[in-house]
């Protein structure tokens, strides 16, 4: 009798499941991210959709704390 499907869990190796484990992990530290960078929309599963929005964020931010600086500086003088 041949089975069916894949392997069952006491089929696979320790590095297998580790890896699986990893895997859930870095999924869920994507939806992590996706959550901090849109509060309250449903949550994107694209990982790269995700990162090109941290890397928009991110730049915004660097530019924002840059104009910041450039004022705090003009009222200083």
């Amino acid at each position: 009798m041949g089975r069916k499907g894949g392997l069952s869990a006491m089929d696979k190796s320790g590095g297998e499941r580790a890896a699986e484990e990893g895997i859930e992990i870095d999924e869920a530290k994507f939806l992590e991210l996706n959550s901090v960078l849109h509060p309250g929309r449903p949550a994107k599963t694209d990982k790269s959709a995700i990162l090109t929005d941290a890397i928009c964020t991110s730049d915004k931010l660097r530019t924002e704390a840059e104009e910041l600086k450039e004022k705090k500086s003009k009222l200083q003088n």
